[in-house]
């Protein structure tokens, strides 16, 4: 993409809140890999216009995506998988910081692995995967 067309882009996306900048530098400062401003706006404009009532999320690291994804659609249940112990931990611990414990379920396992688990809780409306890129096709 054109730097000048990206830039121009960036600089319409909202300003995030103190609560998604605090998760926005502990990701930064501990490489944890989140989503890039531009993709997730667009994954949230894409969401908005669906309107799913329940999403799959496989890669929930610190809980950012989901907690985004559940700010901008307050009627959608999120079904997120993680398989980092440490990472599940933050980002049960950020749900919770949110409000959203409620609406956001963390599961500990291996999105492969666990398929079965996972399926008990669908349909799913919306399936996004963001976990080991080499894995896509299997996931």
């Amino acid at each position: 993409m054109n730097d000048i067309i990206h830039d121009y882009l960036l600089k319409h996306i909202p300003k995030s809140t103190p609560f998604f900048e605090e998760l926005e530098v502990y990701a930064k400062e501990h490489e944890v890999p989140i989503m890039e401003p531009d993709s997730l706006h667009c994954l949230l404009q894409i969401l908005d216009i669906q309107k799913p009532k329940r999403i799959l999320e496989l890669g929930t690291a610190i809980g950012y995506s989901a907690l985004k994804m559940a700010d901008k659609l307050p009627k959608t249940e999120i079904i997120t998988v993680e398989r980092d112990e440490e990472r599940f931990k933050q980002a049960i611990h950020n749900i919770e910081r949110y409000g959203a414990s409620d609406r956001i379920k963390v599961l500990l396992t291996d999105a492969i692995e666990g398929s079965e688990e996972i399926l008990t809780y669908g349909p799913f409306d919306a399936i996004f995967i963001d976990a080991a890129k080499a894995q896509y096709e299997k996931f």
